[in-house]
C-alpha cells in the first residue's frame, strides 16, 4: 500500500502539471492535457512492462502508483460528458475517439519499443 500511494502521490502531482502546462499552452477549450496523459500513460505501461523484468513491489509503485496516478480515466468522462452538455460534439467526437485510438496506439508502441 506505501508503494501505491507513493507512487499516485508522484503520478497525480505529474498530472497536475501536465494539465497546468497544456491549458497555459493551449487554452482549457479542448482537453489536450488529458489527452496527452492518456496517451503518454499507455504508452509508458507498455514501455515498462515490455521491458523490465519488475518485481511485485516495483510494478505496484510504477504501474499501479504512479502511472495509475497519472492518468486520467475518470477526467477524461468528465471532460467528455462536459462536451456533450456544451454541445460541442465535434469535440467531444475527437477527444474521445483520440484518446482510445492514441491510447492503444501507445501502449502498443510501448511495448514494440521495449522488445
Amino acid at each position: 500500500m506505501l508503494a501505491v500511494g507513493l507512487g499516485a502521490m508522484v503520478g497525480a502531482n505529474a498530472r497536475y502539471m501536465v494539465t497546468f502546462w497544456s491549458v497555459q499552452l493551449w487554452g482549457a477549450r479542448f482537453p489536450f492535457g488529458t489527452m496527452f496523459i492518456n496517451v503518454l500513460g499507455s504508452f509508458l505501461i507498455g514501455f515498462i512492462v515490455g521491458r523490465f523484468p519488475l518485481s511485485e513491489e516495483a510494478r505496484l509503485f510504477l504501474v499501479t502508483g504512479i502511472l495509475g496516478g497519472f492518468t486520467t480515466y475518470s477526467s477524461f468522462s468528465f471532460e467528455c460528458r462536459q462536451l456533450c452538455i456544451e454541445g460541442q460534439f465535434g469535440y467531444f467526437a475527437a477527444y474521445m475517439i483520440g484518446t482510445v485510438v492514441l491510447g492503444l496506439i501507445g501502449v502498443f508502441a510501448g511495448g514494440w519499443l521495449a522488445r
